[in-house]
């Protein structure tokens, strides 16, 4: 992989104040050096974060719950949780030509239909340490980096998001 554009920060007060002030280091993807470039990215659990997988997949997943209640008036957006694999510290996969925005999505809690993490909406109260690393490509074309993405995730297995193209 290219070197990698890296950030770091904790759930435990996401607000967009402190998300512009991440997010401002992160290329918008729009300019004209951008013209050819996607980007994959990675969430991962940093080495300092003291929860277990198992208490971030249930905080996640009573995040979801929440949204699936009958009585919920906002979107249902989170992405699905994957089947735990105990080896992976990856939370999410994923890939975007507008890596600052979809940024944003996943840290910020959203009433649009994109799936996403959402840290905002369920992760504040485990005060969770996240890395986040950004890589971009150039040239290669959507069907590169697909396989790229792929692969990744593949040998990544993260607990979050699903595998590949729509």
């Amino acid at each position: 992989l290219p070197l990698s554009l890296d950030l770091s920060f904790s759930t435990r007060n996401l607000k967009k104040e402190e998300v512009d002030e991440l997010a401002i280091r992160i290329p918008t993807g729009g300019g004209k050096e951008d013209a050819d470039a996607e980007y994959i990215y990675v969430f991962r659990i940093a080495p300092s974060s003291p929860f277990p997988r198992e208490m971030i997949l249930e905080a996640f997943n009573a995040g979801r719950a929440l949204q699936q209640a009958e009585d919920y008036e906002g979107k249902k957006n989170l992405c699905k949780a994957n089947p735990p694999v105990e080896v992976s510290h990856a939370l999410y996969v994923g890939r975007s030509y507008a890596p600052r925005q979809r940024f944003r999505q996943h840290l910020l809690s959203s009433k649009s239909n994109t799936y996403a993490i959402h840290f905002a909406a369920w992760a504040h109260a485990i005060d969770l340490r996240v890395e986040f690393h950004l890589y971009r490509f150039a040239g290669l074309g959507d069907p590169g980096v697909q396989v790229l993405e792929d692969g990744l995730w593949d040998h990544l297995r993260p607990m979050l998001g699903r595998r590949g193209d729509k």
